[in-house]
């Protein structure tokens, strides 16, 4: 997860700089928890959404809408 980038951005090392200065409350905790847990969902899923963009791509080229 630490290397997951999107259009370049690493996501979860900049969305932890920007906190770097942080006095952590239990909320706070939570929503780190959250983001790391959505990334990884992210990641576990990107193979499978890689490939129904290649199935919409294909459809797409056959002139099917």
């Amino acid at each position: 997860m630490w290397e997951y980038k999107v259009s370049g951005y690493s996501v979860l090392s900049e969305w932890l700089a920007a906190r770097e200065h942080w006095v952590v409350t239990i909320a706070q905790a939570q929503e780190t928890l959250q983001t790391i847990a959505s990334i990884g969902a992210l990641v576990e899923l990107s193979s499978s959404l890689d490939g129904l963009f290649d199935l919409v791509d294909q459809r797409m080229s056959d002139g099917e809408q």
